[in-house]
């Protein structure tokens, strides 16, 4: 209804689901021979946002949503509009990076995505259903960043990931998943 609409300011106060996640600014993406670690962490935590939504049923990720935490609760909102600065939105690369970055391989064609407001304020891409692309469940196979213990998990690591709330949850332990294969 919000895109139809075209009014971000539709979204202030709506809270962080498993099929809506949001950010103030975009993903800063840099190939990984930058050494870069905040711009890996995004990589990475855009592949995690991405598969965890679609092995989650679909949904969408929105760019240019200040958040807020609601106190004592690991909850987000959004708090206002941000006009997002699209010479950062660099649609064409996040879809090289999902189309190399997921087993089995994305299929680029499937994303939609856009912007909401007059002035374009709010970017936003519609995250497909994994099921429904026959591809479930999407995996990473890749070094991780674990936000959580503030590490990268380095080598051949596969994460399976999934949305409870507003959290990317990993479904399984990526060594003892290593084990299975």
């Amino acid at each position: 209804k919000i895109i139809g609409n075209s009014d971000p300011n539709q979204l202030v106060g709506v809270i962080e689901t498993s099929y809506f996640e949001f950010r103030e600014k975009p993903y800063l993406i840099e190939d990984r021979s930058g050494v870069d670690w905040v711009k890996y962490k995004a990589r990475i935590e855009l592949l995690k946002d991405f598969s965890s939504i679609a092995n989650s049923g679909s949904g969408y990720i929105f760019i240019g949503l200040v958040p807020n935490t609601i106190k004592n609760k690991r909850v987000e909102y959004v708090e206002k509009v941000l006009v997002v600065d699209k010479s950062a939105i660099d649609i064409e690369k996040w879809l090289d990076i999902l189309s190399d970055g997921l087993i089995p391989r994305f299929p680029r064609d499937k994303v939609k995505y856009g912007y909401i407001g007059k002035n374009e304020e709010v970017f936003w891409i519609r995250v497909p259903n994994s099921k429904d692309l026959g591809h479930f469940p999407y995996i990473i196979p890749q070094d991780q960043y674990n936000p959580e213990e503030n590490i990268v998990l380095k080598g051949q690591v596969y994460g399976i990931y999934t949305r409870d709330g507003a959290k990317n949850i990993q479904l399984i332990d990526p060594h003892k998943f290593q084990e299975y294969i």
